[in-house]
């Protein structure tokens, strides 16, 4: 017989297919594939499946339309667990309904499929076959449903005490043999590869109802994620975030319901696993908020490559285009790293709007560093206003970097290093005057112009620190006047003397308004080790 092959959708319309499952009891599995509309008035009520692909190897086949299909092992064994024996079932199945040889159709059915599972009539996460342990959990969950079922439990928060009331309902005489194999059982389960599959984060977030089946097993979500709790087993942190997701009281009290942008997502499911790499990227992009607006111009394009779906997240996300990892690994796993990195980038840059933005989004994220505060300060457009941000938002440590930095910064260093300085008491303002005037005496950047600036200021406190400053600057000179230095090193010491002896004399006739007081001058260089 004949292979399949898919005839094109309408790739301008929200056109989708619908898999029909023939009921029956053959060995050989028997569908017909539909066409249909999202959101269409004669769209047939459909439920979605949800799995993991597996070995992509497709050593099974099924008759579709007549022809034959190739699956693999994994949908093979769901779907002849999923056929009722006497009647059909409509399922929208992703490696069946999407020809997946076809890009421009994948990207197209990529980009609609959360809207897939949020209309299907309830979405099935199949787990896979069943074991020893795994029936008697499912038999004590299923139990734990029909009680429930009878209180309206499943309205019920997780930390609501009524659950454990009935959960001893169901095993009142259970033994420490029994409890220990419903632990390996919930394990195993939470276990299983379809917890770490990227594209399952899409179809739980967006399922309206949802039933977790294995084998011949099926329960509803909610008594899926009250049974950790109940069966006291703690999930690994990928597995508990994939729990929050699903159907029921937990989705609104959960990190779903407040913050789901782009990068709270991928942080959280960094861990999920792919065979195509760009869909760790484009299987979240149904889940985010919808105030997320920034993150609208991703769109799944399968005609990129993984490089280019990264320099496109990264602008997304930080607003550049530098792509600090080309591997889609490295990339999430580094992410929280990148943070920093990035905001350098922008602060060095001339985008202010960038800056207050990225502070807005990623605030709660940024640890600030020397690097940053340098590229703050060297920054000749916005220098001054992003330095006043961050002195004002984060508790900051000037360092001699950064003041080298603002020295060297003629368009706006003065007013950055009087941010530094004033007022005098500031833990870093003696550093910051040592600094200052050591460049002065050498002419460099701003010095000279901060300084001068200081020495209007008439302030006591400023005053001392300044003289302090000048004190330590002759000291070293006088330091290096004595030891076997090099001639370009002492000849700088020297300029350096000679203008603090000269900044000296300009101070004693401001204070003595010009008078001719020779030997008061003397006794005032003397008293600071001028003379």
């Amino acid at each position: 017989m004949k292979s399949f092959h898919y005839k094109s959708l309408n790739l301008r319309a929200r056109s989708f297919r619908l898999l029909r499952l023939f009921g029956g009891n053959d060995l050989q599995l028997e569908c017909e594939i539909l066409e249909a509309r999202l959101g269409g008035e004669d769209t047939i009520p459909f439920e979605a499946l949800s799995y993991a692909w597996g070995n992509p190897a497709t050593p099974y086949e099924i008759k579709l339309n007549g022809k034959y299909l190739a699956i693999t092992d994994n949908l093979n064994v769901a779907l002849r667990s999923l056929r009722l024996e006497d009647e059909d079932r409509i399922l929208w199945v992703d490696a069946i309904c999407i020809d997946q040889t076809n890009e421009r159709e994948r990207g197209h059915q990529v980009g609609q499929m959360g809207d897939i599972y949020s209309q299907a009539e309830q979405v099935i996460f199949w787990l896979g076959h069943t074991t020893s342990n795994v029936d008697l959990v499912m038999t004590a969950l299923k139990q734990l449903e029909r009680l429930s079922q009878k209180e309206a439990g499943c309205n019920w928060s997780l930390s609501d005490k009524r659950w454990e009331r009935l959960w001893f309902e169901t095993r009142p005489d259970w033994n420490e043999q029994l409890c220990d194999r419903l632990k390996a059982g919930l394990r195993e389960l939470m276990q299983r590869p379809w917890f770490e599959r990227v594209w399952i984060l899409q179809e739980v977030a967006r399922a309206r109802r949802a039933i977790i089946s294995t084998g011949n097993w099926a329960i509803s979500s909610p008594i899926f994620v009250v049974a950790p709790i109940l069966i006291n087993v703690i999930p690994d942190p990928h597995c508990q975030a994939v729990l929050e997701i699903m159907p029921g009281t937990s989705r609104n009290c959960s990190w779903w319901s407040q913050k789901r942008d782009l990068y709270t997502i991928l942080r959280k499911f960094r861990r999920s696993k792919a065979s195509d790499p760009r869909d760790m990227i484009y299987a979240l992009l149904g889940i985010m908020s919808c105030d997320d607006t920034d993150s609208s111009s991703l769109q799944p394009d399968y005609s990129k490559t993984t490089k280019q779906v990264i320099e496109h997240v990264t602008f997304v996300l930080f607003r550049h285009r530098h792509c600090y990892y080309s591997d889609m690994d490295n990339f999430l796993k580094h992410l929280p790293k990148i943070i920093p990195k990035a905001f350098t980038y922008l602060v060095g840059s001339g985008r202010l709007q960038d800056v207050l933005e990225f502070l807005q989004d990623r605030g709660d994220g940024i640890n600030i560093r020397t690097t940053t505060l340098v590229a703050a300060a060297s920054n000749m457009l916005f220098g001054y206003e992003i330095m006043t941000i961050l002195c004002t938002r984060f508790n900051i440590s000037i360092t001699e970097q950064v003041v080298t930095a603002a020295l060297h910064n003629t368009s706006c260093g003065d007013r950055i290093l009087h941010h530094f300085i004033w007022p005098p008491n500031q833990r870093h303002t003696q550093l910051v005057l040592n600094l200052v005037i050591s460049a002065a005496a050498l002419n460099i950047g701003c010095a000279r112009q901060i300084f001068q600036y200081l020495q209007r200021q008439h302030n006591k406190e400023l005053s001392d620190m300044i003289d302090a400053a000048i004190s330590s600057l002759h000291a070293r000179c006088v330091a290096v006047g004595d030891t076997d230095t090099s001639i370009s090193e002492a000849k700088s010491m020297q300029l350096q003397l000679m203008w603090t002896m000269e900044q000296q004399l300009m101070r004693f006739f401001e204070m003595n308004n010009g008078e001719n007081d020779l030997e008061g001058l003397k006794t005032w260089l003397h008293q600071r080790s001028i003379v």
